[in-house]
């Protein structure tokens, strides 16, 4: 699969996320186009891919990793649309603790 492919994809996972949590989708109470921090959508992308990770070691095959590392990717894509990303610069590093 090349990448163009893959965005294709990708976008198709986004369109399905905005409508899904569209401005008049309510839960418990809540709009959906509440603000979200980047914190919550760590949060969102931690647990799918806890599920992901979890298809892998009981599912055959990987399907079912996939389609959950594909949610993963558009929010992480939802997270960049909310907040910004800055371009990557030659000799960027990030210091871990």
């Amino acid at each position: 699969m090349n990448r163009q492919d893959i965005y294709k994809v990708l976008d198709g996972e986004r369109n399905y996320q905005d409508n899904r949590w569209s401005p008049y989708h309510i839960t418990d109470g809540v709009p959906a186009d509440e603000f979200k921090s980047v914190g919550h959508f760590l949060v969102y992308m931690d647990d799918y891919m806890r599920k992901a990770k979890e298809q892998f070691t009981t599912d055959a095959g990987d399907r079912g990793a996939l389609e959950n590392l594909r949610k993963v990717v558009a929010l992480g894509v939802a997270c960049f649309e909310r907040h910004g990303v800055r371009e990557m610069q030659v000799g960027d590093t990030i210091k871990s603790n």
